[in-house]
């Protein structure tokens, strides 16, 4: 597999709607919910790590 690098967002009022991202070597970058079910796809391309600010 070649997700890695996950930052975690959490949603302070509404903890369901935290997610998790992780970068995909082969092709961008991954949303997860804090289920494990992919929410969405980003297709940019080569990405190295991801990182969140508060």
């Amino acid at each position: 597999d070649a997700a890695d690098d996950p930052a975690v967002w959490h949603h302070a009022t509404n903890p369901a709607s935290s997610r998790i991202l992780a970068t995909d070597k082969r092709s961008g970058l991954e949303v997860y919910n804090l289920r494990g079910e992919r929410v969405q796809q980003l297709p940019v391309g080569r990405l190295n790590n991801v990182d969140l600010r508060p």
